[in-house]
């Protein structure tokens, strides 16, 4: 079984194994491809079934190509050199937007027209309806010529539209534009949905990811990668969700955060050459210097009124920084017959591939030089540290190797072996640990090839920290850049759990974002902002990542800029 089978095996809710029956909008078969990979994941992995295909028809015929109601504007010549120079430089997919036929996806659905009328009346359904076969879940509608809200009516749960960027609707025209001149770090791709006829949009799903910071194409790539994803998540949130009464009301409620459309793209000789001058300040930049991250702790009062809480501001912490050949970060203190250690990854530039550390803090600062602890013959990272059963336990990152490999300390903090595999299948990134109220849970990003390994956190609990882990049904539980990835063990603090994640809008591992945790539950999550930690000095300062505290002292790590 592959690793999206394991993570995602809660497809259809315990008991009823309820397929979400679709019908497809369409003004044509072929749609780009990107459309068809979405579809295919949500009815390969079971959780929809292509119940209707509604082919769109006005008095004149079938309909073909854009609709005349809405022409796309004819590029510059600047951004027509521009669009060829970004094609020859960065190389997007344009295979992506490639036409493609749904018609293997939808091979057993019955197909008949859609009568489109003017703009008075709505869209009627040619006899025999597929609707008498059996009723639609929910409508997507990939037509250019009728309005999402007008087909709300069609299926249970009303109808959705993909809305990639600042386009309306199935990312259509040049969306990524506007975001990329502008210097915008993040992207928002999602489903939104018209539960009823009359009723207000709200989003259904939703991806925040990010953009390339000189590259439409490429970050039309990224938006379309994504948006891949969101059908099959629709698909199992309204499987578990139409049944509920007090669920249906929570989706059909309207979307006060739904984004209004943004001013007009700076779409202007000025905004291009400022882009030009962005890329080519990147270039001089990457040449002379790299990133190169540090480790930073500060000590406070263990007896005081918060030694379980970390210092959240940088300036108060005192730097451990490597040689320049190499890096340190994702500290972990620990502390063992009464000394304090900081288990962090190290990493050679030469070499490329992460090992695990540690270095002693004594009251003075740091003791000795590292001693390596664990390397293997792939990367590990993200030493995850924690006590159980009397035993110290490690859990490294690997997540190409496809499992999460647990480490027992035989002479803590130097020496570790094998205890067991834990999660075989899974390629997460960063699993962090923690036991609330009596259970397990395991937060961690996927990675998916192609997509950013910082988009989706996924949940998993178990009764004890050995496992089996059950995926938790609303996986993702976070899809956003700025908040997904963990950055540290979770913490209390006035009585709530705060859950430490990566803020990487800007760059990887730009700041933390602390969340706290409102609803864990084994069908429910829900977590809402409630700090911030960043680092802005000196200059070129970034990070943290990675936030930890163990009996008063706190770790960090920093990124910097130094010359190669």
């Amino acid at each position: 079984m592959d690793h999206a089978s394991i993570l995602r095996r809660t497809d259809t809710p315990r008991g009823s194994g309820r397929q979400v029956r679709l019908g497809l909008v369409i003004d044509a078969w072929e749609q780009p491809r990107w459309i068809s990979d979405a579809l295919r994941e949500a009815v390969t992995t079971g959780v929809m079934t292509v119940g209707a295909v509604l082919l769109t028809r006005t008095s004149t015929g079938p309909n073909r190509g854009a609709p005349a109601s809405r022409p796309q504007p004819i590029p510059s010549l600047l951004e027509r050199l521009y669009r060829a120079a970004d094609r020859a430089r960065f190389h997007p997919d344009e295979g992506l937007f490639a036409p493609t036929s749904l018609r293997p996806l939808a091979a057993e659905a019955r197909t008949v027209p859609l009568h489109i009328g003017d703009a008075s009346s709505p869209p009627t359904i040619a006899a025999p309806s597929p609707l008498e076969e059996g009723p639609l879940d929910v409508i997507l509608n990939l037509s250019g010529h009728v309005e999402t809200s007008a087909l709300a009516g069609l299926a249970a749960c009303g109808a959705v539209a993909f809305a990639l960027g600042e386009t309306d609707q199935q990312g259509g025209g040049a969306f990524g534009l506007g975001e990329v001149l502008r210097g915008d770090p993040v992207i928002r791709v999602r489903l939104q949905r018209w539960p009823g006829m009359g009723r207000p949009p709200n989003t259904a799903v939703a991806t925040v990811t990010n953009t390339h910071p000189f590259s439409v194409g490429r970050t039309r790539d990224i938006a379309a990668r994504h948006a891949t994803t969101l059908l099959a998540r629709l698909g199992r949130s309204l499987a578990k969700e139409m049944d509920d009464a007090e669920a249906r009301t929570a989706l059909d409620a309207p979307d006060t955060n739904v984004e209004r459309p943004a001013a007009r793209p700076p779409r202007t000789p000025l905004a291009l050459l400022r882009l030009t001058g962005r890329y080519a300040r990147y270039l001089l930049r990457g040449r002379a210097t790299r990133d190169q991250w540090v480790l930073a702790y500060h000590r406070g009062a263990e007896g005081g009124a918060t030694p379980s809480l970390p210092e959240r501001d940088p300036s108060r912490y005192r730097e451990i920084v490597p040689s320049r050949d190499r890096f340190w970060a994702d500290p972990f203190p620990v502390r063992v017959d009464g000394r304090d250690f900081l288990l962090f990854e190290e990493l050679l530039f030469a070499e490329g591939i992460g090992h695990l550390s540690v270095i002693e803090v004594g009251p003075d600062g740091p003791v000795g030089e590292p001693t390596t602890v664990l390397q293997r013959p792939f990367h590990l990272s993200y030493p995850f540290t924690f006590e159980y059963g009397g035993e110290l336990y490690l859990l490294p990152e690997m997540a190409l190797e496809g499992r999460l490999e647990l480490y027992r300390a035989v002479r803590a903090p130097f020496e570790w072996v094998l205890d067991r595999v834990i999660l075989q299948g899974a390629m997460l990134l960063d699993a962090t640990l923690a036991e609330i109220d009596g259970r397990w849970w395991m937060f961690a990003c996927e990675y998916r090839e192609e997509l950013k390994p910082w988009t989706d956190l996924l949940l998993f609990h178990a009764d004890s920290p050995f496992g089996p882990w059950i995926p938790h049904p609303r996986n993702p539980v976070v899809s956003d850049v700025r908040s997904a990835r963990p950055a540290g063990r979770l913490f209390r603090d006035g009585g709530m759990w705060i859950r430490p994640a990566q803020d990487c809008s800007r760059t990887y591992g730009g700041a933390i974002t602390l969340r706290r945790i409102t609803t864990l539950t084994t069908t429910d999550y829900h977590e809402e902002p409630v700090g911030h930690v960043a680092a802005d000095s000196p200059p070129g300062t970034s990070g943290p990542h990675t936030l930890n505290v163990h009996r008063g002292l706190s770790a960090l790590d920093l990124k910097r800029r130094i010359r190669r």
